[in-house]
């Protein structure tokens, strides 16, 4: 999900699964559901969503395919795969055009709005209408629920994430919240559906090219000298700037620019989009390590697999998507030769040379 979390930082200046809590969703007025289908891969949170069904939300839920998810629906926009930035240009061009605006919000909270105005409304309804698939009686049904209602929720996962210009697409649904007035205030907000259990922790912990713990930046020289302290014996200018993507790097593979991985916590070949790209990239590689607890279908392309370990058999904290951290004890004992990943990083910066900060 780094394009939500790239998304959200630069539409919000800040990375948070949900901006509201839970208990929100069930009082809300409207709810657009983009690429996610909740109901079989997030179950535990699906009841809020059918309790707000039941206190008389509007369900919009934009997927190609029909899911237990879009059942809950008012209104299923089916609209052709890898439309989703299109589709919500399109409805902010209605909301413009109706006049369906949060003006003093957009005055004292937003930023360039004039820009997005001027390039939205040189778009053309019916083209947006022929390429998404969708009517324009169903796309003038969307701006016009959403943005009349008082409050609203918008939800993605990983349907409008993984594509390619995922990023883009997180930020075009995030334009309709800012438009409407509805972040920042009470059963409004915007919610990445988090695809991993203590996806919202990773990156709290900088697990990103572009940031360093706590959600500072690799880039701002406060945070660099802060963090550095913070690890004490560093020198801010050993750190790294900022990385590529996770899909530029694999980019940069393909092109022979980085001839070595280290894969840790990810089958790229299974979530990356452009799968055929990943496979042929991983192929060129001189080196490509793998740690894994199982031969994945990346591992079986490496030079080498580490065992790890299980979340069973690691302790730690899990951050929920509303930010509550959460202590999980390991309740399984390790099995065989495998290692913490924490510990098969420290190894290896022994091997290095870097002892004593590890």
């Amino acid at each position: 999900m780094a394009s939500a979390a790239t998304g959200a930082n630069l539409t919000f200046g800040m990375d948070r699964g949900f901006t509201n809590t839970i208990q929100e969703i069930s009082n809300t007025r409207c709810i657009i559901l983009a690429g996610t289908n909740i109901a079989e891969c997030q179950p535990t949170i699906m009841p809020y969503f059918e309790k707000a069904k039941e206190n008389g939300a509007y369900i919009i839920a934009i997927d190609p395919r029909e899911t237990s998810t879009t059942k809950l629906a008012d209104l299923h926009l089916k609209n052709k795969p890898g439309t989703d930035a299109v589709l919500a240009n399109g409805i902010l061009k209605i909301m413009i055009d109706l006049d369906l605006l949060d003006h003093p919000f957009i005055a004292k909270r937003t930023e360039n709005f004039a820009d997005v105005k001027s390039y939205v409304q040189s778009l053309n309804l019916d083209e947006i209408s022929k390429i998404t698939g969708i009517t324009l009686d169903d796309l003038y049904e969307t701006a016009l629920v959403f943005g009349k209602e008082t409050s609203g929720m918008i939800f993605t996962a990983r349907g409008i994430e993984q594509q390619i210009n995922g990023t883009d697409t997180v930020r075009s649904f995030l334009n309709l919240l800012l438009a409407t007035g509805k972040i920042g205030k009470r059963n409004s907000g915007y919610g990445a559906i988090t695809g991993q259990g203590n996806g919202q922790g990773a990156r709290e912990h900088g697990q990103k090219a572009d940031q360093l713990p706590g959600y500072r930046s690799i880039e701002k020289e406060e945070d660099r000298r802060y963090i550095a302290g913070v690890w004490g014996g560093i020198d801010e200018k050993s750190l790294p700037t900022k990385g590529v993507s996770a899909y530029e790097m694999f980019e940069k593979v393909n092109d022979e620019e980085i001839t070595c991985m280290f894969v840790m916590c990810s089958n790229p070949i299974v979530s990356n989009p452009n799968a055929n790209l990943i496979q042929q990239a991983l192929n060129k590689l001189k080196c490509l390590i793998v740690v894994d607890l199982f031969l994945s279908e990346t591992a079986k392309l490496a030079d080498l697999v580490l065992p790890t370990t299980s979340y069973l058999e690691d302790e730690g904290t899990v951050t929920n998507v509303e930010g509550r951290v959460m202590l999980r004890e390991a309740s399984y004992p390790i099995q065989g030769e495998a290692k913490h990943d924490w510990e098969i990083l420290c190894d290896i910066s022994k091997k290095m040379g870097e002892r004593e900060v590890f």
